[in-house]
Order: C-alpha cells, then sequence, then structure tokens
C-alpha cells in the first residue's frame, strides 16, 4: 500500500504542476496581476486517513451531525514540518471514495468534489504537494486516468 500512496502522490503533483493556474484571485473576484507571488501551499485529498479521523482537534463544521469528515489540526497534512510553504490545507474527508474527488462528483455531504475545491486553491495558491490516500481499489486507477487525459 505505500507505493501506491506514494504513486498517488506524485501522480497528482505532476498533474497539478501542469495546470499552469495564472494570476492571483483577489476578493470580489478581480484577478491579480501575473507577477505577485503567491502563498505556497500544501494539500490533502482523500478519506479518513488523511482527514484526521479519531485524532481530535476538528476543524469547524467538520464534526457535526450533517458533516462528518473530521478534518483535524492534528492531521498528517499539518504535522509535515516543510518551511517552505505557507499554509497546509486539508480537503480530505471520513469516508470519501473517488466519487468525492472526481471531476463532476459531490463531496461527501453534498457539496462540490475535492478536486474541484482543489481547482479554487490553484487559482490563490502556488499548490507545491498534494497528498492523496483512498482505500479503494478504484482510486489508484482514477488518479492514473486522470493524470492521463
Amino acid at each position: 500500500m505505500r507505493i501506491s500512496r506514494f504513486l498517488a502522490t506524485v501522480l497528482l503533483g505532476s498533474l497539478l504542476g501542469a495546470t499552469g493556474a495564472t494570476g492571483v484571485a483577489w476578493p470580489g473576484g478581480v484577478e491579480g496581476p501575473e507577477n505577485v507571488a503567491k502563498p505556497g501551499a500544501i494539500v490533502a485529498i482523500g478519506d479518513s486517513y488523511l482527514s484526521g479521523e479519531a485524532a481530535g482537534d476538528y476543524a469547524p463544521g467538520t464534526d457535526t451531525a450533517s458533516n462528518q469528515c473530521h478534518q483535524s489540526t492534528r492531521s498528517l497534512i499539518h504535522q509535515t514540518g516543510l518551511t517552505n510553504v505557507d499554509v497546509a490545507l486539508n480537503l480530505a474527508c471520513s469516508g470519501s471514495t473517488t466519487a468525492n474527488l472526481r471531476l463532476g462528483g459531490t463531496d461527501r455531504y453534498g457539496g462540490r468534489s475535492q478536486i474541484e475545491q482543489l481547482g479554487d486553491i490553484l487559482a490563490v495558491y502556488d499548490v507545491r504537494a498534494v497528498v492523496a490516500h483512498g482505500n479503494e481499489s478504484e482510486f489508484l486507477l482514477y488518479l492514473l486516468i486522470a493524470h492521463t487525459c
């Protein structure tokens, strides 16, 4: 399983690196100048392994009756110790499947999919790494297909 996690991270990193998002989204939806440096970010997508299930200290709104994503401030994405990033963002959600990740999918609780949320993040941040994890067997296949399209 370690190899598949590593491969998923590498594939997503190369996929996102090829998107070449430009500009910075400023308040009010105005695109900023292209020469303005975006803050650096690392992002987690996937299921409970990365959301921080059972770690406690859940982000507001992710431990309620209507949202059990359990995005913990103690999750792995917040424990990297990387010094070249300004923010760690956790989009992972406990119980998520590939349907909650893909374009056109929905998040576990009916919002936009994690990949679509990641697109919003790319408009604002210089995403330096995306860490992905999924327990289901289709997860790695989905990443391989997404990378080739």
